[in-house]
């Protein structure tokens, strides 16, 4: 389903167009006529066999628009999941079908000052659960990867979307009640016990692709050890554990070597047992088989449970760089480098480059830059990472541009094989680039030494 945003003065309007529809059907009356909470307001015009529909998106982003660059937190998932049962409990009161919400991510409007979304009731939606799939999916990618919460709810809706069920339901329920009596949903670490936070996983694009196979583990540290695993271990070591098991297969031992010893100090015993010197001798040897079985188990366990410890370790290995680096507030991907070699026709050997910066083909990529003045300020801008995001939204633009007609999230650049390019994202005093605004959902592609304009903020874009 294509639509088209249009900006008129200050009135910003999302479009779709299909044919077919000479009057209003019931959904459509319904929508119009009546405040549904939750709902963009909506204008239908039938015209020559073909039927408009227009959404007026206010001072509101697209949902795609604002987490595509930005991780989605737990915060915003609840709220996300919060407006689409809210949604679809006020439109079943008109006797409307929460399959023709528009629920494709570049359908749905997030608004920015309240931190809500805003639906898009589209009657007879053609793509139903489609809106869904493609709903869910994007959550998957967007969600906050440091966050397992976040990430597993996010799953889980996927997983119920998947069924048949289209409604969040209760998949954060649990954690909210834990929260509301001020119970933490992680288990408690023991006393002395704290956990490792380890640096972002795949944060070197050189890398991107590689997993570690420990990853969806936590790791955790007393005085003097560290520990894998989701929980924070108890504070009695594997050590004296294997010593306590190792004595208490004595005992069987100590007391059959008791019983052994009491009936030899004892004739009188022997007689009422009626045991025969013979019978004696092999209750000695009974004695001392089973006592060797129970001491030999013993060990066995200790060993077993020593060389579990060992592999743990080992593995623990793998990972005390990262952690290391974490605690002393390393930056892998400014400390990896890579020389570079007198076959690359540099005169300096000895000259590095950062890993981030070094490109498959064996040529140094060239970081883009976003330079210029604004409020009398020199200010640059290294687009390090696309999309980059463009506004004077401080926790959701990654450049920051702080004039007041520039849009909360104003314009993006995204990356395609090597070449860069320049998107409005809808802004109210729009984008332009060498002085040539662009309309709606245009995209132009960036060259070096272009100037590009953000309202009244004129900034160069330069290949460094």
């Amino acid at each position: 389903m294509e639509a088209e945003y249009r900006q008129d003065l200050c009135k910003r309007t999302m479009i779709v167009t299909r044919e077919g529809g000479e009057k209003q059907s019931f959904k459509e009356k319904m929508v119009i006529k009546n405040s549904i909470r939750g709902l963009a307001k909506l204008n239908i015009r039938h015209l020559n066999g073909e039927s408009c529909y227009s959404f007026d998106m206010g001072s509101c982003q697209t949902l795609k628009n604002v987490f595509e660059g930005n991780p989605i937190s737990r915060k915003e998932l609840k709220a996300l999941f919060s407006g689409i049962l809210k949604v679809s409990e006020e439109i079943g009161k008109y006797l409307l079908d929460v399959h023709d919400l528009m629920m494709e991510p570049e359908h749905i409007f997030w608004d920015l000052e309240r931190g809500e979304p805003v639906f898009c009731y589209y009657p007879e939606n053609p793509e139903g659960e489609e809106g869904y799939l493609a709903l869910g999916q994007f959550l998957i990618d967007a969600a906050d990867k440091k966050d397992d919460e976040t990430v597993k709810a996010a799953y889980d809706y996927f997983d119920r979307i998947s069924e048949g069920i289209l409604l969040p339901g209760d998949i954060l329920k649990g954690r909210e009640i834990r929260e509301e009596h001020g119970e933490s949903p992680e288990r408690t670490p023991p006393a002395g016990t704290e956990e490792i936070k380890r640096p972002p996983e795949n944060t070197n694009p050189v890398f991107e692709g590689e997993t570690n196979s420990l990853s969806l583990s936590k790791i955790w540290r007393d005085d003097e050890n560290y520990y894998l695993g989701d929980s924070a271990p108890e504070k009695k070591t594997e050590e004296n554990r294997g010593k306590l098991i190792v004595f208490l297969s004595f005992i069987p031992a100590v007391i059959a070597s008791g019983i052994y010893a009491y009936v030899f100090l004892n004739p009188s015993v022997m007689r009422v047992l009626s045991l025969s010197d013979r019978d004696y001798i092999r209750g000695g040897i009974a004695v001392i088989v089973v006592s060797g079985l129970f001491i030999t188990l013993g060990i066995y366990i200790w060993n077993k449970r020593k060389k579990e410890e060992e592999d743990r370790i080992k593995d623990m290995d793998s990972l005390n760089s990262d952690i290391r680096q974490e605690e002393f507030r390393f930056d892998p991907l400014e400390e990896k480098i890579l020389k570079k070699s007198e076959t690359d026709g540099v005169e300096d050997s000895d000259a590095t480059v950062l890993l981030s910066d070094y490109s498959g083909n064996g040529r140094i990529k060239r970081i883009p830059l976003l330079s210029g003045r604004i409020g009398g300020e020199e200010r640059e801008y290294r687009i390090e990472r696309t999309p980059y995001m463009i506004g004077k939204m401080r926790n959701k633009a990654d450049a920051v541009l702080p004039d007041p007609k520039v849009s909360r999230i104003h314009a993006c650049i995204r990356e395609e094989e090597g070449h860069y390019y320049l998107s409005d994202l809808n802004s109210t005093n729009g984008t332009a680039v060498n002085e040539r605004a662009l309309k709606g959902s245009e995209t132009a592609e960036l060259f070096d030494g272009d100037t590009l304009r953000f309202a009244d903020v004129t900034l160069t874009f330069r290949l460094a």
